[in-house]
């Protein structure tokens, strides 16, 4: 993989993991900035980033008021 194509998945991964973090953290928790706000940082390592999207999918959603 030539340091172009790195570049390009990384852009992609950003693309697509931020703005769902940002949408689970909206339905999911009750403290949506500070989720975001870690869920950011853990995007930064794909590995790490993926668990974090993977834990807020199968998280429940909470309670509408």
């Amino acid at each position: 993989m030539t340091l172009a194509g790195y570049g390009a998945f990384w852009v992609v991964w950003l693309l697509v993991s931020i703005p769902t973090i940002v949408h689970l953290a909206g339905r999911k928790t009750e403290t949506r900035n500070l989720t975001i706000f870690w869920g950011v940082l853990a995007v930064l390592f794909p590995p790490l980033g993926l668990l974090f999207v993977l834990a807020l999918l199968l998280k429940n959603d909470i309670a509408t008021r």
